[in-house]
């Protein structure tokens, strides 16, 4: 009877959850529709103008009027803010003739705007929802059905895209600006809502096509939009993001991907590593140690780092971890470590001297980056080389 009662119950929450994402679909289909008619009536009463309605964090919503945008790169834009009370909820960029705006002309667009985006927040909550059960339970029949009903069905590969702040402790201050800044860039108030999820200090995004390079150059547009848009603040807090991306081939594979990001912005965080964060796990090599014994991989990892394994040797650790984890890129290296590239070379320099390589060596640096694996995996299962 009680298993009776629990599947009664599990499948009118399945089709209470079916219906929200429904009427959710409608209800954003709805908003922009109304949106759209708001921004026809504002044409018509200036049908000689072409018209670019933009939110309030520079993003194009829509545009409407005879041009073609590439064409009119050279021509003089005039700008309209979209004020109500005293508050800025966008502007409208304009060719043309564009007499004053009333209340009546900016009142409908800004009442559509902000109900989208309310809309748009709602969603990328309810995503997060399904991301957290997915890393909970897995790639079940359940989990690959709501993720189907939030929009994201089968293709070949995705990619996924996550940003946070860094600051740990403006984190959660600052938290749904960095969220409601880049919800606006990753769904681009299409019709059909991406699958932009809320995490833990940011958000994360999964997009059909396993298309690094293309994702790569928009993470690096939206960093530095979001480095510019706080200049325009005057903000003294300091809210750096980090950014990262990964790729997986197939839905069944979602939850490592997932898992993968979170453990790049965990090392990120960790290190202090600001802006794009490129990965530098190699599933393979990981694969590997984990299936050696405990044993084994701390002979390897004492017997290739050993002697910098000593409290009094935490920096040049720490040192060789960034600087490996950047490339060997000496400029960004020093910056994440916040000390002069002189101070990194010479730390470097120590850091060979100590341990008898040149990482310069391909066998010797990939000893090193083995061995820099294995204390991870070390420490993750709560090892402590240093008490």
């Amino acid at each position: 009877m009680d298993e009776t009662v629990r599947t009664r119950k599990h499948f009118q929450q399945n089709i209470h959850h079916e219906k929200d994402c429904f009427s959710a679909t409608e209800r954003g289909a709805f908003l922009l529709a109304d949106l759209d008619t708001a921004l026809l009536e504002l044409h018509r009463r200036f049908p000689h103008a072409s018209l670019i309605l933009e939110d309030r964090f520079g993003v194009a919503v829509r545009t409407i009027g005879k041009f073609e945008l590439e064409g009119v790169s050279g021509c003089e834009w005039g700008v309209a803010p979209l004020l109500l009370n005293g508050r800025e909820f966008g502007q409208i960029r304009y060719i043309g003739e564009l007499g004053h705006l009333s209340r009546a002309d900016i009142g409908p667009l800004v009442l559509s705007l902000r109900e989208l985006e309310h809309w748009a927040q709602t969603e990328g909550e309810r995503r997060g929802e399904k991301v957290q059960k997915l890393l909970a339970e897995g790639m079940t029949p359940e989990v690959i059905r709501l993720l189907s009903l939030c929009g994201l069905g089968e293709h070949e590969g995705y990619t996924l895209v996550a940003l946070e702040l860094a600051s740990p402790t403006d984190k959660f201050l600052y938290m749904d600006l960095l969220r409601e800044f880049m919800l606006a860039r990753m769904w681009g108030y299409q019709a059909s809502f991406a699958f932009v999820a809320y995490r833990l200090g940011g958000l994360l995004g999964v997009f059909p096509g396993a298309d690094e390079p293309y994702w790569h150059a928009k993470l690096e547009e939206w960093v530095a939009q979001w480095n510019q848009y706080l200049s325009s603040l005057e903000s003294g807090s300091s809210m750096e993001i980090r950014a990262c991306l990964s790729s997986v081939d197939s839905l069944k594979h979602l939850d490592s991907g997932v898992r993968q990001v979170d453990t790049i912005m965990q090392f990120a965080a960790r290190w202090n590593l600001l802006g794009l964060i490129r990965p530098r796990v190699s599933h393979t090599l990981t694969y590997m140690l984990s299936n050696l014994s405990e044993a084994k991989v701390f002979e390897l990892v004492h017997r290739t780092l050993g002697p910098i394994l000593v409290p009094e040797h935490m920096d040049l650790l720490h040192t060789l971890r960034v600087y490996l984890f950047l490339d060997q890129n000496v400029t960004e290296a020093a910056k994440s470590l916040y000390i002069h590239r002189n101070t990194l070379l010479y730390r470097i320099r120590h850091i060979e001297e100590l341990l008898g390589i040149k990482l310069r060596n391909t066998a010797e640096l990939s000893t090193v980056w083995s061995a820099l694996e294995g204390l991870d995996l070390l420490e993750l299962s709560g090892f402590d080389f240093f008490h």
